[in-house]
């Protein structure tokens, strides 16, 4: 009993406690648009753990990185509740407190005192700049591959305290990679494995070079690696208009930027966008940038080079942020994202924490001495309002239509939001809304201005879904006049043709997008469809086997290709594009009615009885009849 109920569990505990109530509104968001469909909601991937499935997730990037792991994570909570939004929060939060608990231990391990690694977890736990990394369900990745970082640098520690045995450093090894396999970001690990040789206070010889060529060898095979997908996702561009000097500016005032975020974390912003240039000049708040933080690294070491803690909490930060502050080679559209502070800025509150520590010491020395109240209650006040500021923000992320919003009143005049924000309201069917967005984002200032085109396409979609198909094909027109050679355009413009029984032009785009991108899997399945429906089945079912070619799980291509088989009566051959689509999606009712009449056309009555009852199980109202008359 007395084991159970000491201080530094209790202190743990109520930090932990404090974690969940700051955050425990955001169990109760939605899923957005950003991201969030491709790695959950419409990812038929994550709705089985069979081997399938696994080679899936460790050979398919996601929004141009490698997160296998991070794919099972959502694997699991699908598996546990469907596509509750509940379950992928909780994870989201359920990770963020053994991380808290993870910082408390590493920096107890570092300092060996309670109050700097409380005073670090704390701040972890509640600091608003965290909140898009709990928040937003796709960034589950970060919070994974932290948790894997910091066990790695935990078994560095014990390695080094415990005589440097192989096996720690092995272990250490191990969630590296591990943590790697969640995101490729935990590359900096072996360069800040360095930052805790000095803490340690090793001498610089062969044997802690030699020590850590595992951990550069796996962290340049993953960076390689994502700079090929990252390419491959179209990721590596947004910067290219800038000279060197620009992007070395744009370094400077990132980093600025996340030391002003973590000290005043107001007008946050899931969007911070890259600046357009004015008479080929960037603002001069970017100029100004370099000169701060030079003057900055001179105060620190002019005045701090003899602390320890300070040295090593600012190596800490500068070592982690580097790989998402460098602009030599741009990732993303952005010239700081919040989620990229989640693991810096623990060197910082160290930093806080350390000075709380000396503070404390000296006041034993001086009782009279008001210090240490002093920076308790500023301290007090900032867990306050960094707490208070959190729960609000929270809300921010409830759905696509708040988060968008809050980022269009703070960037008003970019065209990112205002498109993505259109997208949501296609899908909550606010069509007209929808058509607003997306000319506002027409007209407004665009952040990459060869992407206009795709405003136009998806206002045409939406003039299509509202019916109104001359305003469509105006806007498909221009979206091609602006890029001609976009493949998804000409997709699109011949699905409008499609419906508007134009199969003759539908045919010709289809096979222009095919043109220009032979590998677009849709276009073939399209084209086999209009095959189909003109009965010209052998180059129907060639269409289907082209697309199948190219993504052997394409599903609308397994589907139609299953149905064009009944029609060819080669039920075995249904059976076996069904039995696929029920083995990448179990919840598809319609494939295990379809599979089920293959079956009854093969005899196979018992099976064909099971399946079409688990199509009615899972709200196929159709088979209902069927299992009545053939199955009784």
């Amino acid at each position: 009993m007395k084991q159970f109920f000491k201080p530094e569990r209790n202190l743990l505990s109520v930090i932990v406690l404090l974690t969940i109530l700051v955050y425990s509104n955001s169990l109760f968001n939605g899923f957005t648009n950003w991201d969030d469909e491709l790695n959950v909601t419409a990812n038929l991937s994550i709705r089985s753990m069979g081997f399938y499935n696994l080679k899936i997730f460790f050979t398919t990037p996601y929004v141009g990185m490698y997160v296998p792991l991070t794919m099972i994570t959502y694997a699991f909570d699908y598996l546990i509740a469907g596509l509750n939004p509940i379950m992928f929060h909780l994870t989201n939060l359920l990770l963020h407190i053994i991380n808290v608990v993870l910082v408390y231990k590493l920096i107890k391990l570092l300092t060996g005192t309670i109050n700097v690694s409380a005073i670090a977890a704390l701040l972890f736990a509640v600091h608003p700049v965290n909140v898009e990394s709990i928040a937003w369900i796709s960034t589950r990745s970060s919070l994974l591959f932290t948790l894997f970082y910091f066990a790695s640098l935990i078994y560095y520690i014990r390695y080094l305290n415990h005589g440097e045995k192989n096996k720690h450093l092995v272990i250490a090894l191990i969630f590296f990679v591990l943590s790697l396999l969640s995101k490729s970001q935990a590359m900096t690990l072996p360069v800040l494995l360095f930052a805790f040789d000095y803490w340690y206070k090793r001498k610089v010889c062969t044997k802690i070079f030699l020590e850590k060529i595992p951990f550069f060898a796996f962290a340049v095979v993953f960076g390689i690696l994502t700079v090929f997908m990252r390419e491959e996702a179209g990721h590596l561009n947004p910067t290219s208009m800038f000279s060197f000097l620009d992007k070395l500016c744009f370094t400077f005032y990132a980093f600025q930027m996340y030391l002003f975020k973590l000290i005043v974390p107001v007008n946050l912003s899931a969007f911070y966008p890259v600046p357009d240039k004015t008479d080929n000049f960037l603002p001069v708040e970017f100029f100004i940038a370099p000169i701060i933080i030079l003057i900055l690294i001179f105060f620190i070491w002019r005045w701090f080079r003899y602390n320890r803690n300070v040295i090593f909490g600012t190596l800490f930060f500068l070592i982690t942020i580097s790989i998402v502050t460098l602009k030599i080679i741009p990732f993303g559209h952005q010239i700081i994202a919040e989620r990229y502070g989640y693991i810096p800025y623990i060197g910082i509150f160290m930093i806080a924490g350390s000075f709380y520590n000396r503070i404390a010491e000296q006041q034993k020395l001086n009782p009279k001495s008001y210090n240490k109240t002093l920076f308790t209650i500023i301290l007090s006040a900032f867990i306050l309002f960094f707490s208070i500021t959190t729960f609000s923000r929270n809300f921010i992320w409830k759905n696509s239509i708040t988060l968008y919003t809050d980022v269009i009143l703070k960037n008003p005049d970019i065209a990112l939001p205002y498109y993505n924000r259109g997208l949501a309201k296609v899908s909550m069917n606010d069509l007209k809304g929808a058509v607003e967005d997306f000319t506002a984002a027409i007209k407004s200032k665009h952040y990459k201005t060869n992407e206009v085109f795709r405003f136009y396409i998806s206002r045409g979609n939406t003039f299509k879904l509202l019916n109104l198909p001359d305003k469509a094909m105006e806007d498909y027109n221009k979206g091609i006049e602006m890029n001609p050679d976009y493949a998804e355009a000409y997709y699109n413009r011949g699905n409008l043709k499609a419906k508007t029984k134009d199969f003759v032009g539908a045919m010709n785009d289809y096979k222009k997008a095919i043109v220009l991108n032979p590998e677009f899997h849709p276009a073939y399945t399209q084209l086999g469809t209009l095959k189909a429906m003109m009965n010209q089945m052998d180059e129907a079912m060639q269409y289907f086997n082209k697309a199948l070619e190219i993504k052997p799980d394409f599903t609308e291509a397994l589907l139609n290709r299953g149905i064009a088989e009944i029609s060819l009566r080669d039920y075995k051959g249904a059976v076996r594009d069904f039995s696929k689509l029920t083995e990448i999606n179990p919840s598809d009712a319609y494939a295990w009615f379809n599979k089920g009449i293959a079956e009854l056309n093969l005899s196979m009555k018992d099976k064909a009885c099971a399946d079409i009852k688990k199509s009615l199980d899972l709200g196929y109202k159709e088979a209902e009849s069927v299992l009545k008359q053939v199955c009784h």
